[in-house]
């Protein structure tokens, strides 16, 4: 039988590792009702995140069949020190906007996040987790 795209729930942006924290936190992309689940540590500086597009290069590339999600969408901006990090969300600037909770975050404007900030691109949730060792 062959392998499909849902035959694992959960996909890591490193392999071997059922932690994608790597000290600087991580998102958890969740979608459609089959509670597909992707998960990917974010890095010191700018993570642009946006929809996998074969051919582009950005920090975190979304594996989903949500158009409303641009390739290129939004940036979490990882800054400070360690132990005492701070994260900005902004839109790249995308077609559909960039949500916080339920608040879309305006033209050039930046979002300090928290631990169990959600996070809405299109139709696509993300949850944003701080480092378990903060």
């Amino acid at each position: 039988m062959g392998a499909t795209a849902l035959s694992s729930t959960i996909r890591d942006s490193r392999k071997n590792s059922s932690n994608p924290d790597n000290g600087y936190g991580y998102i958890t992309v969740i979608e459609n009702v089959f509670a597909y689940k992707q998960q990917f540590a974010l890095q010191y500086g700018d993570n642009v995140i946006g929809r996998y597009n074969k051919g582009d290069v950005i920090d975190i590339a979304i594996d989903t069949t949500d158009r409303s999600m641009d390739r290129r969408h939004c940036v979490i901006t990882v800054s400070g020190e360690p132990g005492h990090l701070e994260y900005h969300l902004r839109d790249f600037p995308s077609l559909t906007g960039t949500f916080l909770f339920n608040t879309i975050l305006g033209d050039k404007e930046r979002a300090l996040i928290e631990d169990g900030a959600i996070i809405t691109l299109g139709a696509t949730t993300i949850i944003f987790s701080e480092p378990e060792n903060r």
